[in-house]
């Protein structure tokens, strides 16, 4: 998986999971920085140990708190939206005491301050970010007053200071003018990339969430995924193709007012492909009341696992048709469908067929009209198999021989199988 995949990934994740693994990463780096200054500092006579020990074991409290009530959270299994707020709050304190002990305006300390806004951007949002940047100048400028006014003694743990000068309000105003530029600018410039990266990112969900509507799902994943060669040229595949209809369509429609109709069918096809899409299978086409489902492209496993995939859609789709039947009943409508269904197994030709301007993902050929042909002799709530689908599924699908039949369009008869297992039709 590539770091922008990770990162995508780590998006979906709860806000205290996100804090627990920052504090993974960080309270380790902390630590270290933190017990490495502390050992130099001990043998220089220009820090006050005194005073920058009780610092150090109030920053390291903050951050072993913050890992384990972050910790907590996430294997409590709650989103814990309010743990990095919590995060920023106590790492900020404990920063900014770091900050003034060793002087605000000189210390390396100092540095951290944008780099922890922008990763609190990348990894919780804009809102967030604005927050802790608030929150940070907020502790910045409460400390750099109070140190002015004689509150607070200037870096405490400095024995020797020889920059005494950086106590003037004339040097916080040239240096310091300096640094907020620079700072500001460099947050609003993150800040604006975040909030255009994440602004595209909701547009290309939305796009993609909308092109899934229209186009199959899988060609879908391929496209975004760039892996768009095996979509863009024409191959020859054994697939195995399911296709069915609804019986008596024709005088249903004539018989249900429009509304009815259109939320007769939206239920009916939103429950057949939500079907084909658990199973795998490429939905192909959706007319009329007729569909197209196929397995083994654009994404492909083995032949055996897609004709047994194509039979067990068909058998769950039928049994889902009956318990739309009794919900419908249930519900005091009479708008019951009964649907028949054909499988078969077969090298045909699958790609992008149309013009430039407007293409279409699909499978042609032999194979696909037999699918469509054994749908049409089939009985209203059968699934029917050709020979060929049937020598891949037969020992974990239980089928009836049906014998031999000759289809429209076809010069040879086909041996053909009923599926077992389906549930019996219902009709008012």
């Amino acid at each position: 998986m590539s770091i922008a995949d990770r990162m995508l990934e780590f998006q979906s994740w709860t806000t205290a999971r996100k804090t627990a693994i920052l504090y993974r990463f960080s309270a380790p780096t902390s630590l270290l920085l933190l017990a490495t200054t502390h050992f130099a500092f001990r043998n220089n006579d220009a820090i006050d140990i005194q005073v920058w020990d009780r610092i150090v074991l109030f920053a390291v409290a903050t951050i072993l708190v913050t890992l384990l009530v972050s910790e907590l959270t996430m294997r409590a299994g709650r989103e814990g939206a309010w743990t990095i707020y919590f995060a920023m709050f106590s790492f900020g304190l404990g920063l900014m005491l770091l900050i003034h002990a060793v002087g605000q305006w000189h210390a390396a300390y100092l540095g951290w301050y944008p780099l922890l806004v922008v990763l609190v951007a990348s990894w919780y949002g804009l809102r967030v970010a604005l927050i802790g940047f608030v929150w940070g100048l907020l502790l910045l400028g409460v400390f750099t007053v109070l140190t002015l006014n004689g509150t607070l003694d200037y870096a405490p743990a400095l024995r020797q200071r020889d920059i005494d000068d950086q106590l003037s309000w004339s040097w916080l105003a040239g240096v310091g003018s300096v640094f907020f530029i620079s700072l500001f600018f460099c947050i609003v410039s993150v800040l604006a990339v975040t909030a255009i990266l994440r602004l595209q990112e909701e547009q290309l969900h939305a796009a993609f969430t909308m092109i899934r509507r229209y186009v199959p799902g899988q060609v879908a994943d391929a496209l975004l995924s760039g892996s768009a060669q095996p979509v863009e040229q024409y191959d020859r595949r054994r697939l195995s193709i399911f296709f069915s209809d609804l019986v008596g369509f024709t005088d249903t429609s004539d018989e249900l007012e429009p509304e009815d109709l259109a939320r007769l069918l939206n239920e009916y096809f939103s429950e057949m492909t939500r079907i084909a899409d658990r199973h795998g299978g490429t939905v192909d086409e959706l007319s009329g009341d007729a569909i197209l489902v196929f397995f083994g492209a654009p994404v492909a496993t083995d032949d055996r696992d897609q004709a047994l995939r194509a039979v067990r859609m068909a058998v769950d789709m039928q049994r889902r048709v009956a318990e739309l039947n009794a919900q419908w009943l249930a519900e005091g409508r009479a708008d019951t469908v009964t649907v028949r269904m054909g499988v078969n197994t077969g090298v045909v030709t699958v790609g992008n067929f149309g013009s430039p301007e407007r293409m279409k993902y699909a499978a042609l050929g032999r194979h696909v009209n037999i699918a469509a042909r054994l749908q049409a002799i089939s009985r209203p709530g059968q699934v029917l198999i050709s020979h060929a689908t049937w020598l891949l599924v037969r020992d974990e699908i239980p089928c009836t021989p049906g014998g031999e039949t000759l289809l429209k369009g076809l010069h040879t008869p086909v041996r053909i199988y009923e599926v077992d297992g389906c549930p019996e039709p219902t009709w008012i």
